[in-house]
C-alpha cells in the first residue's frame, strides 16, 4: 500500500498537520495556500519547497491522514500490552478524541464529492474494518465481521450525534455489541 513506503519530512508534515486541522474546522475548500501560510506564518515559497501545487498538497494530505489517523493509530494500539478488550478499549480512546472526530467528517463529506478521494476513504475504511474483525477474531466472538461493522457503524454515527456523545457513552454503545466485563480495563 501507499502509505507504508511514504515518508514525510519535518517540514511537510508540519505543513499536513495544518492542512488536518483546517479540514476538520472549515472543509476541504478552506485548505489553500494562503490560509495555510496565514496560519503557519510561512511564505507561499516555503509551501512550494515541500509540496508541487495545493492539488498535490491535497493528495499528500489524504495520505498523510491515512498514516497519521488509520496506520499509526493501529501501530500504537498494537504496541501496548494487553488482550483484545484492551487493545479495542484503546482504540476507542484514540478515535474518539475531539480533535479526531471532525477531521473524519470532513474527509468523509470530501470523499462524497471527490472520486480519488473516496478511493483512499475506501482504502481507509476497508483497513479499519479488517483490523477491528481481527481483535474480535482474537475473542473468539461469533459474528466478528458483523460486529466490526456494527462497532464502525457506531463510531461513525457518534461523529453526527448533536448534542455529541460523550466518550464514556461512546464505550457504553461499544458494550452493547462486545458485553464484556471491562473492570480490569480501568
Amino acid at each position: 500500500m501507499v502509505y507504508m513506503s511514504h515518508h514525510f519530512s519535518n517540514g511537510q508534515q508540519k505543513w499536513l498537520h495544518v492542512g488536518l486541522s483546517l479540514l476538520g474546522d472549515l472543509g476541504a475548500d478552506a485548505v489553500t495556500i494562503d490560509i495555510l501560510c496565514k496560519r503557519l506564518k510561512l511564505s507561499k515559497g516555503s509551501f512550494y519547497h515541500h509540496f508541487k501545487s495545493r492539488k498535490d498538497f491535497l493528495h499528500q494530505l489524504t495520505l498523510f491522514w491515512e498514516k497519521t489517523m488509520t496506520e499509526r493509530v493501529i501501530e500504537i494500539v498494537e504496541s501496548e500490552k494487553g488482550d483484545f478488550l484492551q487493545k479495542l478499549y484503546r482504540l476507542g480512546e484514540l478515535t474518539s478524541s475531539t480533535t479526531f472526530q471532525p477531521i473524519e467528517r470532513a474527509m468523509r463529506h470530501w470523499a462524497t464529492q471527490n472520486a480519488q478521494i473516496k478511493l483512499v476513504w475506501q482504502r481507509v475504511e476497508q483497513r479499519r474494518l479488517t483490523y477491528t474483525e481481527k481483535l474480535l477474531n482474537e475473542a473468539q466472538l461469533e459474528n466478528p465481521r458483523l460486529k466490526a461493522r456494527a462497532l464502525h457503524a457506531i463510531f461513525i454515527g457518534t461523529q453526527y450525534l448533536c448534542p455529541p456523545a460523550s466518550r464514556e457513552e461512546i464505550f457504553e454503545m461499544y458494550l452493547e455489541i462486545i458485553p464484556f466485563n471491562t473492570t480490569k480495563i480501568k
